[in-house]
C-alpha cells in the first residue's frame, strides 16, 4: 500500500513539471476538451472545486505568517532595522513598477482598438451572455456608476468581524485584522506572548504541510481547467481581442526578466545543495525565479510556492524569519499579476469604448491598478474578475461589457496572474532579505 501511494504521489509530482506539463497534461486536456464540448459546465465546476481545495490552507496560513511577520516588523522597527525598509522598498517599487510596466505594455500593443467586423463579433458575443446566469455574481454589483472609487475601497478594505471575514474567505481584511494583531503582540512582552506565537508557528508549519500535499492534485485541476475552456474556445472573440492577451503575457515576461535580474543581483552568495539540510534546495531549483514562476503556472494558484521561496531564500543564509515575513508579504500585497491585469484591462476598455486617456485618467488607472490588484488576495475566477472590474467602472467605463468579455478570456490568463505574482514575490524578498539577515539582526539586537 506504502509503495502504491508513493508511485501515485511520485507520478503526479512529475505532471507538475513544465515538461510533463508541455507534452503531456495540456494535450491531454486540449483534446478531452474538444472530444466533450457539451461538459463544459462540468469541467469548469469540478476545476473551481480543485481549486478551492487547493486554496483551503490558505487562510491558516495567512493568519499565521501575517501576524508573526506583523509582530517580527514592528518589534524591529524600534532597532531602526534595515530589513524593514528594504521590505517596503521592495514592496512599493513591485506594486508601482508592475503597473507602469503593465502600462507601457498596453500603449505599445493597443489593445481594444478593433476593426468594424471585429466590434461587431465583440458585440454579438456580449448580446448572447448578457445573462445573469452566465455571469453569476451573488455578493458583487458591476453597474457603472452605481457606487464611486471611495465607496467601494470602503467596502473592499476596512475590517469588522474577523470570523465573518475568514468564513468568506475576504483576505484583504484578513490580512489587515492580523497585521494588527500582530503589532499589538510586538508591545507585549514576549514571555506573555510565547503561547500565543508557538501556537501560530505550529499552525503555519501544519498548513504549509498540508498544502504541499494538496498540490498534488493540482494537475488534475488544470486539466479541467483547459478543457472547459477549449469546449466553449470562442475563436472570433479570442482573434479580436488577442491584444489584450499579447499586451498582459509581454508584461508579464518583462516583469519576469526584471525579477531573475533583481533575484540574481540579490543572491551572489553560493547556495546551498546539500540534500540532509533542511535549508538547502534541490538540483531543480538552481533557478529558483523561474522554478516559482513555473510552479505557479502549473498550479494557478501563487501560495503554492510559498514553501519553495522561503527554503531558497534559507539556503541563501538570510534570515529565515525574514523569509518567511517578507515572502508572505510580498506574495498577498505585492501582487503583481492582478495589478498588471487590471492596467492592460483599463487600457483595452478604454480603446474598446473610445474614451480619451488624459493625466488625470492614468492616474486613476495607476491607483486602481494597485488598489483592486491587492484586494484580489484570496480570490480566483469571476470572483477576482469581478474585484478588478469594480475599480475600473470608476473611470467611467461600462462594467457588465468589460466584465463578459474578461471572463471569457480568463481561463487562458489566469494562470500567468499567479505566475508573475511568485516570480516577482521572490525576487522582492530577495531584495529585503541581502544585507539584513542573521549578522544584521544580532547586531541590533545587541545594540539595544
Amino acid at each position: 500500500m506504502n509503495s502504491t501511494s508513493r508511485r501515485v504521489s511520485t507520478f503526479l509530482e512529475n505532471l507538475s513539471r513544465p515538461s510533463y506539463f508541455v507534452l503531456g497534461v495540456a494535450p491531454f486536456a486540449i483534446l478531452l476538451g474538444w472530444l466533450l464540448p457539451q461538459a463544459s459546465t462540468l469541467f469548469q465546476h469540478l476545476g473551481g472545486a480543485g481549486l478551492g481545495v487547493i486554496s483551503l490552507p490558505a487562510i491558516p496560513v495567512v493568519i499565521s505568517s501575517v501576524t508573526l511577520g506583523a509582530e517580527q516588523l514592528a518589534r524591529s522597527a524600534r532597532r531602526h532595522s534595515r530589513f524593514n525598509r528594504r521590505l517596503w522598498i521592495a514592496l512599493i517599487t513591485t506594486c508601482i513598477g508592475a503597473t507602469l510596466i503593465a502600462f507601457f505594455c498596453a500603449l505599445a500593443q493597443q489593445p481594444g482598438v478593433l476593426t468594424p467586423e471585429a466590434q461587431v463579433m465583440v458585440g454579438t458575443f456580449i448580446e448572447e451572455k448578457s445573462d445573469p446566469i452566465y455571469i453569476n455574481l451573488n455578493q458583487v454589483s458591476t453597474g457603472s456608476g452605481e457606487k464611486n472609487l471611495f465607496d467601494i475601497v470602503l467596502e473592499l478594505i476596512p475590517p469588522s468581524n474577523f470570523f465573518f471575514h475568514t468564513a468568506n474567505a475576504e483576505m484583504i481584511k484578513i490580512i489587515l485584522v492580523s497585521a494588527i494583531a500582530g503589532v499589538a503582540m510586538s508591545t507585549i512582552e514576549p514571555a506573555r506572548t510565547d503561547t500565543l506565537r508557538n501556537l501560530l508557528e505550529s499552525v503555519n508549519s501544519i498548513s504549509k504541510k498540508v498544502l504541499d500535499y494538496i498540490l498534488l492534485i493540482s494537475p488534475i485541476v488544470i486539466i479541467f481547467f483547459i478543457a472547459s475552456s477549449v469546449s466553449t474556445f470562442n475563436l472570433g472573440l479570442l482573434s479580436s481581442t488577442l491584444t489584450f492577451g499579447v499586451a498582459y503575457v509581454s508584461a508579464c515576461m518583462v516583469c519576469l526578466g526584471a525579477a531573475v535580474l533583481v533575484y540574481r543581483w540579490n543572491t551572489k552568495a553560493p547556495v546551498s545543495v546539500n540534500p540532509e539540510s533542511p535549508g538547502s534546495v534541490s538540483k531543480e531549483e538552481r533557478n529558483p525565479v523561474l522554478q516559482a514562476f513555473t510552479s505557479a503556472l502549473t498550479t494557478a494558484n501563487s501560495l503554492a510556492t510559498y514553501s519553495l521561496i522561503t527554503r531558497n531564500l534559507s539556503a541563501r543564509n538570510f534570515n529565515p524569519d525574514q523569509a518567511d515575513t517578507s515572502t508572505s508579504i510580498n506574495l498577498l500585497i505585492g501582487r503583481t499579476g492582478p495589478i498588471a491585469y487590471v492596467t492592460v484591462a483599463a487600457i483595452f476598455a478604454l480603446n474598446f469604448f473610445d474614451l480619451p486617456l488624459s493625466l488625470d485618467v492614468i492616474l486613476k488607472v495607476i491607483t486602481i491598478s494597485i488598489l483592486f490588484g491587492i484586494a484580489t488576495a484570496g480570490l480566483h475566477g469571476v470572483a477576482a474578475i469581478a474585484v478588478m472590474v469594480q475599480g475600473i467602472g470608476d473611470i467611467g467605463i461600462p462594467t457588465q461589457p468589460l466584465l463578459l468579455m474578461l471572463i471569457a478570456l480568463d481561463p487562458l490568463l489566469m494562470f500567468f496572474r499567479s505566475a508573475v505574482s511568485s516570480a516577482t514575490a521572490m525576487a522582492a524578498s530577495a531584495y529585503a532579505c541581502n544585507n539584513s539577515g542573521m549578522g544584521d539582526l544580532n547586531s541590533s539586537e545587541a545594540a539595544t
